[in-house]
């Protein structure tokens, strides 16, 4: 059966309805939302006959029962993520996450319709293959990893116009295919949708040391309209160092620093110092804010396991011997970390290494003195 669009515009706009029963459909607190689509194919605009379509809550899909070329499913609850499934012959698969919701006023057992439409393209309209070839940063070819194309845009062809709701995404099934020969992974044009671009990512590639690699770079494709081969270079992720706590966080007097990593850290730089300031100035009233040198040598220890780092000044007495009775600071400079192992493009200043979670970052100042 097809269905043009304009009758779909008029359908939609005069309901269209059915003579389905109800009456033993569960029923929700706010009453029940209707999936309503139409399934038309991308290119012509045409509508896809025969699909099958399903909404998909939780664990739980819900078929759809269909009547003047529109799909219709009952029993979702209002203001709920549902996935939308469509699957037709020689179509790539269609996958949408949307969230159906009601316009708030419904009592039990009304009914409330959403309307979507959803495109689905065909296979088999790309003109060739398109090969991936994946080399190291170095330039050696990687065999046996694991290529993973996803569309991640899909030619509109068709007029998408209100009341028909523009679009809700459309991610059709990933294609996968392994390298091997140099590198080489092929996708089957049979595959592929003419005028789409399709998101490349590699997993599973690993160095000589057994570090995952990933790409250096973004990767996409648009079938049809660039050469049919792509090289995709992998080189090891950064990886910017966490802490799991430093000691400086209470607030509390300390003479030195101590950074608490859940792994082993590598330090990227050894030019380490510090600077004093006195933020109260000479809060005790005794004439002395006197200190060390802007400047002084400082001492980088850290653990057995290099999980843990101490920044101390490197002369015998100690930070305490800043006037006791003045507000004092010190701050360590110069300090870069990475994860063990990283490459050097993973160094991170200490004073941006995230503390736990992503709004709060280790700070190298630590409160001295306190009047």
């Amino acid at each position: 059966m097809r269905l043009s669009v304009a009758s779909l515009v008029v359908c939609t706009l005069f309901a269209c309805s059915t003579d389905t029963d109800i009456s033993d459909r569960p029923l929700f607190p706010d009453g029940f939302i209707v999936f309503q689509a139409v399934v038309l194919d991308g290119l012509t605009g045409d509508a896809v006959d025969p699909v099958d379509l399903r909404v998909q809550i939780g664990h739980h899909l819900l078929p759809a029962e269909f009547a003047n070329g529109i799909y219709d499913v009952y029993g979702i609850p209002d203001n709920t993520g549902v996935f939308v499934l469509a699957d037709s012959p020689s179509y790539a698969p269609f996958v949408a996450k949307v969230t159906i919701d009601g316009n708030g006023n419904l009592a039990t057992g009304d009914l409330d319709y959403r309307f979507f439409n959803v495109l689905m393209y065909p296979v088999g309209t790309s003109p060739s293959d398109v090969t991936i070839s994946v080399f190291t940063a170095d330039g050696q070819p990687v065999d046996g990893a694991t290529v993973v194309a996803t569309l991640s845009q899909q030619p509109i062809f068709v007029p998408v116009d209100t009341p028909l709701f523009p679009g809700v995404g459309i991610l059709p099934g990933s294609l996968v295919a392994q390298t091997a020969g140099g590198g080489k992974a092929t996708f089957a044009g049979a595959d592929l949708v003419l005028g789409a671009e399709y998101s490349i990512d590699v997993f599973g590639a690993l160095d000589a040391n057994g570090v995952f690699l990933v790409p250096s770079q973004n990767n996409t494709i648009r079938i049809g309209a660039q050469v049919p081969e792509i090289v995709v270079f992998l080189d090891r992720p950064v990886l910017a160092p966490v802490a799991i706590s430093a000691n400086n966080e209470d607030g509390a007097i300390h003479g030195n620093l101590v950074v608490r990593f859940p792994y082993a850290v590598d330090v990227c730089s050894q030019t380490i110092e510090h600077t004093w300031s006195g933020s109260g100035g000479d809060t005790d009233f005794d004439g002395n804010i006197a200190g060390p040198a802007s400047i002084t040598p400082v001492t980088l220890t850290k653990s057995a396991a290099d999980t843990t780092i101490t920044l101390e000044e490197s002369y015998g007495a100690g930070l305490q011997a800043f006037d006791p009775n003045d507000n004092l600071f010190v701050t360590f400079n110069g300090v870069r970390l990475k994860p063990r192992g990283a490459g050097d493009t993973s160094c991170r200043t200490l004073n941006s290494v995230e503390l736990r979670d992503t709004n709060r970052f280790v700070s190298t100042q630590i409160h001295v003195n306190q009047p």
